[in-house]
């Protein structure tokens, strides 16, 4: 593993089109040149009801979230993980649409979103919440998906 990157692994991801799939690797790029975040990430393609139950299990919260991230843990020593993602694609298409920005932005943001979690962001308080977003729409812009772009994705 090449320490000067950060990189994605998709797993489950059969049901994600392509280009969305394509996509995670220029996030991954994105995130990395913003934060400096280095390593390998695994990210799980899931159901809705396989994120109720990650989310149950692990936030003791029983209904169905979009995104999850879990640090580094279970991977051992000599490893470059420093995390692993839970997304559902389902939440990805649904709010996609709900939000008029399309699948592609909504797939950029969640995984934006978890990798920002993963170096370290929060947003349990005004400030961080707020420091948060401004990172993730930088991040998203560098890579041209503004909030007032519309994906057909």
């Amino acid at each position: 593993m090449n320490r000067a990157a950060l990189t994605l692994e998709l797993v489950d991801a059969q049901d994600v089109p392509e280009p969305l799939r394509a996509l995670a690797t220029h996030v991954a790029t994105a995130v990395s040149d913003a934060t400096g975040l280095r390593g390998a990430v695994a990210l799980r393609i899931c159901s809705d009801a396989e994120m109720r139950q990650l989310n149950r299990q692990f936030r003791k919260v029983d209904h169905a979230t979009d995104v999850l991230a879990f640090p580094p843990g279970a991977a051992g020593p000599g490893t470059d993980s420093i995390g692993d993602v839970a997304l559902s694609y389902e939440r990805v298409v649904e709010q996609g649409r709900v939000h008029g920005h399309g699948a592609e932005r909504e797939f950029a943001y969640l995984i934006t979103h978890a990798l920002l979690h993963l170096s370290g962001h929060a947003h349990d308080s005004a400030s961080g919440y707020a420091c948060m977003r401004r990172v993730e729409e930088q991040i998203l812009a560098s890579i041209g998906l503004t909030r007032d772009r519309i994906s057909a994705a």
